[in-house]
């Protein structure tokens, strides 16, 4: 398999009690191979995810996230 790197960003909120939103963006440009055709390829991702904790004590806060998001690429 081959990989690469990629730049990524991401911000949360965290606007009331146990609750918080975050957006994230990535972006990839790839060497990639299809039916013997080589060749750049630039991949975008956003979502936007609301999240919700739950303090259990102890130091444990688990959450749930549900959030929409988007891939392109050309």
């Amino acid at each position: 398999t081959d990989s690469d790197l990629g730049l990524g960003a991401g911000l949360g909120w965290s606007f009331a009690d146990n609750w918080a939103v975050e957006g994230q963006y990535y972006r990839f440009e790839p060497d990639a191979r299809v039916n013997g055709v080589s060749g750049k390829v630039d991949i975008d991702m956003w979502s936007v995810g609301l999240l919700r904790s739950f303090d259990i004590g102890q130091g444990w806060s688990p959450y749930v996230a549900f959030g929409v998001g988007e891939g392109r690429y050309d």
